[in-house]
């Protein structure tokens, strides 16, 4: 066997084992493509400005937070239905969604996208990186916490103001 072949061998092999590893590994943890599929409806959902999701997945009592501004499950549900009011044509650029689950029902979610959206006052476009860490229980969200460029946002919504 020629070097080029072994070496595209061992590649190979190595792509398939951490891909293994990552599946299942040694304390029982293991990537959940349900949930990241869930989650990545919910926040197309939320693109597209409907929340009976949102309402059937978020535990009233959840923790939530963009930044620093705390609230609860159903202030988050009202935070996302109110970026509705502010801005139109609200998209998430580029949307990955990763969960790893516990043994149990526990799982967290990792998800990164570019918002992008127009404000309403001004016609602004604004583009954003977002990251957003979820927890579950089962198929309920119990913490919610988004970040961003918060001054980014501000400067776009007082653009010509």
């Amino acid at each position: 066997m020629s070097s080029r072949r072994l070496s595209l061998a061992l590649s190979a092999m190595l792509l398939l084992g951490s891909a293994a590893c990552q599946l299942n590994r040694v304390d029982g943890s293991r990537v959940d493509p349900q949930r990241s599929d869930l989650l990545r409806e919910l926040l197309v959902a939320y693109a597209a400005n409907a929340f009976d999701g949102w309402r059937a997945h978020v535990a009233e009592d959840a923790a939530a937070s963009w930044n620093n501004l705390e609230m609860d499950g159903v202030e988050l549900i009202a935070g996302l239905a109110a970026a509705h009011t502010l801005f139109d044509a609200i998209e998430l650029k580029d949307l990955r969604v990763v969960t790893v689950a516990d043994a149990g029902e526990a799982a967290t979610s990792f998800a990164r996208t570019m918002w992008c959206a127009t404000v309403r006052s001004n016609g602004a476009r604004v583009a954003l990186p977002i990251q957003i860490t979820v927890e579950w229980s089962g198929d309920r969200i119990v913490a919610f916490h988004e970040v961003f460029d918060n001054g980014a946002l501000e400067t776009a919504m007082g653009a010509g103001g």
